[in-house]
């Protein structure tokens, strides 16, 4: 089917909802099937107007913009994570530059973590690392711990309801202490033994949520699909408090995870909004409307965040699908630097630069401090020209890029694994990973992580 975006026909009104207070208001959430995003063909008529791309404008931007203070990428030295333990890596979603392999990257295992992608749901949960163990959760509700270092089986556990036998699309994982925390798809977000997978403690939400929980400190973060975020404590699952958001009844499949650090956690809405919250009580600090310039047609109109937010240092990034990436200072929540970009995939930040698929089918590198354009590449210049009519020309299923040991990997449709100058944006190498990804990349300990899209787990190095 195709995707049409709801319109705003109503603002609900923003704020925390404390326990006992709670509004009854549930908004309704179309849920839309994969099938309408792996389609090319898009019958609704588009607005007026012509949709150019980056690289159609490039010739148009001042010489200013065209170069990053003449300096280009500066790469922080690359470190060895031993962990990935939430969506994103860590809670503000900031890696940097993982340490990888700089000669040829060759396959250590794969596993089966169980059911992959149907046409009805998705695979979206990004694998979590924590003390040399990968957890995965696959379309049938079902965890599995392997060994990251051989691929062997530790123990697998349902968190389907035993009252439910109806499929749904999942959340995710993330992992603290000796707890990993799991939403379901099923109204509950559920923390287990780590090494058992015995639950500890279960909490219901108000409905579903499509993304990975975020942990920091004493608090776990759930932001469901009716754009409420729900603030619970780690060790008993009681809720602390919950906001209310702007509710929207289309977007692309899945949600992504809020960003958090130790004062605010800032979560990407449906709606467009990014909203940041304090995270003692809930209480807005500040907030973004990445919608408010929308003007395209059919599915480029989704006003969606489903990139993940970025928090590096000073600074907030955000990008929704259809209009653009805007950079916001932290901690008064002004408007640093926008672009007329959209995406649907989270931004890679790495030194003084950050990386980007677009919705125009792209691969862009941004200055940092400035949104200058070091960058730009079409996606179809890294794919061979004989391949690239079996490929669908669609910026949602490639994956990436994630910055590891210097390089910029990008997953292409095809299983093929690109590496990239990420000075310049030329591909220096590929390998074939043996089918679709997906999800972004994992990288811990010097070891890539891979999921496809039929369930099989791989890790390369």
């Amino acid at each position: 089917m195709d995707i049409h975006p709801a319109a705003f026909s109503m603002l609900l009104k923003r704020r925390p909802v404390h326990i006992g207070t709670m509004s009854l208001l549930l908004a309704s959430v179309m849920t839309l099937s994969a099938c309408s995003w792996f389609s090319d063909d898009d019958k609704k008529t588009p607005l007026p107007g012509e949709r150019i791309s980056i690289l159609q404008l490039q010739t148009k931007l001042e010489p200013t913009d065209t170069e990053l203070s003449g300096e280009g990428f500066v790469a922080p030295a690359p470190w060895v994570n031993e962990y990935w333990p939430q969506a994103g890596g860590y809670p503000n979603h900031t890696m940097q530059n993982p340490a990888f392999s700089s000669g040829e990257i060759k396959k250590l295992w794969s596993a089966d973590i169980g059911s992959g992608s149907t046409d009805e749901l998705p695979l979206i949960a990004q694998p979590v690392l924590y003390n040399g163990v990968i957890y995965t959760l696959d379309t049938d509700s079902e965890i599995r711990a392997f060994d990251a270092s051989t691929g062997k089986k530790l123990w697998d556990r349902s968190v389907r309801p035993k009252h439910e036998d109806e499929d749904v699309i999942s959340g995710g994982l993330s992992v603290s202490g000796n707890i990993l925390f799991v939403t379901n798809g099923y109204r509950e977000v559920l923390a287990l033994d780590l090494s058992t997978g015995k639950k500890i403690w279960k909490s219901e939400l108000n409905s579903p949520s499509r993304s990975a929980p975020t942990i920091i400190g004493d608090s776990v973060y759930v932001l469901s699909v009716d754009n409420r975020v729900a603030a619970f404590s780690v060790r008993t699952g009681e809720k602390k408090w919950e906001y209310e958001g702007l509710s929207e009844n289309a977007g692309i499949i899945g949600a992504a995870s809020p960003a958090a650090n130790n004062d605010i956690v800032v979560a990407p809405l449906s709606s467009g909004e990014l909203v940041a919250l304090r995270v003692e009580n809930g209480s807005v600090a500040w907030s973004e409307d990445l919608s408010s310039y929308l003007s395209r047609g059919g599915s480029s109109s989704l006003p969606d965040i489903s990139g993940l937010p970025v928090i590096d240092k000073d600074l907030v990034f955000g990008v929704n699908y259809s209009s653009k990436i805007v950079a916001i200072e932290q901690r008064t929540g002004r408007r640093v630097w926008q672009r007329d970009i959209g995406s649907a995939k989270s931004p890679w930040v790495s030194g003084n630069s950050l990386f980007l698929v677009t919705s125009d089918y792209e691969l862009v590198a941004l200055g940092r401090d400035t949104g200058s354009l070091m960058w730009v590449k079409s996606l179809d210049s890294y794919i061979n020209e004989n391949e690239r009519t079996e490929i669908p020309h669609n910026p949602l299923l490639w994956n990436g890029p994630v910055l590891a040991g210097g390089r910029l990997l990008l997953c292409a449709p095809n299983g093929t694994i690109l590496v990239i100058n990420p000075e310049t944006g030329e591909k220096t190498a590929q390998f074939d990973s043996g089918g679709r990804v997906a999800v972004s990349p994992v990288i811990a300990n010097e070891t890539l992580y891979l999921l496809h899209e039929n369930g099989t787990l791989s890790a390369w190095r």
